[in-house]
Formats: structure tokens, C-alpha cells, sequence
């Protein structure tokens, strides 16, 4: 967090030196966000309270120093849990070629589509369950460190190494994050992708600090935006991943990988209404599997989860999406009654 609070005093720093605050689409002053407010209808037995509003913004900016330097600082607050705000994104960008970049600071590692696709784009209310979960976060998720990133048309290939400690915590652990990622489009309407990440931490429960353990992950990811007509597009999204069990190696324990499947489907109606300007349904599959250690030769536990959603959205105009979308919630648990939430969300850019 004090890295990236730095790096964000760092470009405000080069902005004085370099150019006047002004507006207008100046290199200096980019800046855009969203702001979301949103209705929730729980379902589970008991919850209290059953329904309630939130609300979120987020503010980017994206100021260009030339035609070798960028950064981003992006502020997010929401009124969840009692009210919040932080710093998502704060690093800086060097492009010392064409297609080559080394951003330093606080990002998003390259892992989990389901993660890294922007908010302002999703088809849902809500991420796939797996970002969320502690097992993906030890490998995706922010953090701070460096990376490079080579994007030569139709192939992209980024490498990070970072501290592993994950977003807003303190940087000053031993835990290390390495990531790779890598996507191709072979044609404008598909992209394939995967990546690799392997983290690594000390093992803290003897004196010996060299000692340490690794755990490992891959995702493999397809999206599709096939146009099936002038005004009618079709949106599919497939991504698994494997998800090792971050944890020291314990004599008469074994260690079982956990995963995630996702599989989602929609299509994208244009219209040619003055106020509704497109119709986008899409439904979405999940199942997640935790990792876990257990005794040698153990039965495997009962804790898989999943959720199907669907969602309506209504565009109107570039800005402004509407949401009317609901989640069931299954669990492989015997006694775990599953349960619908359902979701009104308004998403407004700017």
C-alpha cells in the first residue's frame, strides 16, 4: 500500500513538471470512471437484513507523459460493509519500444479472466464466485511488484513478479508472486488465453527462515464476440482453473488441488430505440472446488459450490446499463440449502 500510495505521488509530481491540469482530452488530465447503484434481494434462510441498497465509484486517472511514459491511479469507494474507499491501480508505465511495456506499482495480476475482465464490461452484477475465493487471491487478485508486457498483433505475453502479500496489505513479508500470462487472437471476434502462477512463502513455524514452500496454478480462458448479424451478437465465455493448495507441506496430510469451471452464454439485441438502444440476456454456469489437506487416504470432502446466474441487461445509450439479474446458489454439502438472490444494478460510466 505505501508503494503504491508513492507511485500515485510520483505521477502527480511528473504532471506538474511536465503539463497544465486542464480538461478538454488533455494527455495530462484523462480521466474516466463508473458509478453503480444497486438493489439486493437475499435469499438464504434467515438473512437479516433480506434485502438492501449499495453504492460504488470509481475514478481513473490515466495521464500520458509523451510518447515513452503512463500511469494510472484509480480511487474506488462503496458504501458496503459500512462504507469504504482505497486504491485499486497506482503504478507507472515505460514503453521503451513499440508493443513493449514494464509497469511498476500496484496491478492487477494477469490471472483469472473472470477477474481481470473490466467492471464496465461485464454481462453480470457480479464476478464469478472463484475471484472472490482465498484460494484464487493467493495467485490473482492486485499486488505490487513489476511487470513486462510484450503485445505483438495477434499474441500478448505478460511476466510479473511481485510481493505476494496481495492488495492494500503490507509489502513488507517474504511472500513472492510469480505470474505469467499469454493470449492470441486469431481472429477480431476470439481470444484464447492462459496463465501460470507460482507462489512461494517461508515457513514460519521453524527457526530456520531459508526453509519455504511453492504452490502452483494455470487458468485456461476462451471469449467470444461472434457477430451473428448486423445488430446481433453473440457472447460466450469459458474459462477452468486449477488452483494448488498454498500451504506447508505437513507429514500424513495430503494436499488436494482446488478449481473453478465457468462456462457463460448471451447475446447482445441491437436496437434502434431513442432511449433503449440494446437488449443483452446472458446466463452463467459456475462450479468452484476448494483446496484442501487432508489425512492420507481421507475421503474427499463434500464443500463443492456453484451458482447459476442470469441477467437481462438493458443499454441505454453507451453510458448507462441496467441490470435485472438473479443467482441461485448450490452447494454439494448434504444440509446446505441452496437459495436465489436477485439483483437490480444501474452501471454509469463517464
Amino acid at each position: 500500500m505505501r508503494l503504491a500510495l508513492a507511485t500515485v505521488l510520483v505521477v502527480f509530481a511528473v504532471s506538474m513538471a511536465t503539463g497544465e491540469f486542464s480538461t478538454g482530452g488533455s494527455e495530462i488530465m484523462k480521466i474516466k470512471g463508473y458509478g453503480i447503484t444497486r438493489f439486493d434481494v437475499w435469499g438464504a434462510e434467515g438473512a437479516d437484513p433480506d434485502m438492501g441498497f449499495c453504492g460504488q465509484f470509481d475514478l481513473n486517472w490515466e495521464p500520458t507523459f509523451g510518447d515513452y511514459l503512463a500511469a494510472r491511479a484509480e480511487l474506488n469507494a462503496t458504501t458496503a460493509g459500512g462504507g469504504q474507499a482505497k486504491l485499486l491501480d497506482g503504478f507507472l508505465d515505460l514503453t521503451p519500444a513499440e508493443g513493449l511495456t514494464i509497469r511498476g506499482g500496484q496491478f492487477k495480476r494477469n490471472f483469472g479472466w473472470g477477474y481481470l475482465e473490466p467492471t464496465t464490461a461485464l454481462l453480470f452484477p457480479d464476478r464469478p464466485m472463484y475471484a472472490s475465493s482465498s484460494d484464487f487471491l493467493y495467485y490473482g487478485g492486485r499486488d505490487i511488484g513489476a511487470s513486462v508486457i510484450g503485445t505483438f498483433d495477434p499474441v500478448m505475453v505478460d511476466v510479473a513478479y511481485t510481493n505476494g502479500s496481495g492488495q492494500n496489505t503490507p509489502e513488507d513479508d517474504s511472500n513472492k508472486q510469480f505470474t505469467v500470462h499469454a493470449a492470441i487472437t486469431p481472429a477480431a471476434w476470439v481470444t484464447l488465453g492462459g496463465g501460470l502462477g507460482i507462489f512461494a512463502a517461508p515457513d514460519t513455524t521453524t527457526a530456520d527462515t531459508t526453509d519455504s514452500f511453492t504452490s502452483d496454478a494455470f487458468d485456461i480462458y476462451g471469449i467470444v464476440h461472434y457477430p451473428v448479424a448486423e445488430t446481433v451478437t453473440l457472447d460466450f465465455t469459458g474459462e477452468l482453473l486449477s488452483l494448488g493448495f498454498a500451504g506447508l507441506d505437513v507429514e500424513g496430510m495430503e494436499k488436494t488441488s482446488g478449481g473453478a469451471l465457468t462456462l457463460a452464454l448471451g447475446a447482445r439485441f441491437g436496437l434502434n430505440g431513442s432511449l433503449i438502444t440494446a437488449i443483452q440476456p446472458a446466463v452463467r454456469f459456475e462450479n468452484v472446488s476448494p483446496a484442501t489437506q487432508l489425512p492420507t487416504g481421507s475421503a474427499d470432502l463434500s464443500d463443492n459450490y456453484g451458482a447459476i446466474d442470469a441477467c437481462v441487461g438493458v443499454e441505454m445509450g453507451p453510458m448507462n446499463t441496467l441490470q435485472i439479474g438473479a443467482r441461485n446458489h448450490s452447494f454439494e454439502a448434504d444440509g446446505v440449502d441452496s437459495y436465489t438472490d436477485f439483483i437490480v444494478n444501474w452501471r454509469m460510466k463517464f
